[in-house]
């Protein structure tokens, strides 16, 4: 499923992955730092999470509920920001995009 939300695979059933996420509330948003297919989801789970998959298999999640947000490129965490703010957001999208 990472593969198809991410992008890094563009099968049919990749597609159909896409398709139902964003079916069932993942918004897809224009390129960010030049990387295409970047999903967003707004999760009501308990940490309240954003999670973002960008073309270039980095993953942001933040959390609304503690401020915290970390970057993922490769399964590993690469960074993490304290008292995340809506104006901060794009920077860490830029650095996010700019991995690999």
């Amino acid at each position: 499923m990472r593969n198809a939300l991410d992008w890094s695979s563009d099968s049919e059933k990749a597609r159909k992955i896409r398709f139902t996420a964003l079916q069932n509330g993942g918004v897809e948003i224009a390129p960010v730092g030049g990387v295409d297919g970047v999903l967003t989801f707004h999760d009501s789970d308990k940490d309240r999470m954003m999670r973002q998959y960008l073309g270039n298999g980095a993953v942001i999640e933040l959390s609304k509920a503690t401020g915290v947000g970390n970057v993922y490129f490769g399964g590993e965490a690469v960074a993490r920001y304290e008292d995340v703010r809506v104006r901060n957001i794009e920077e860490i999208q830029h650095y996010a995009a700019s991995l690999g």
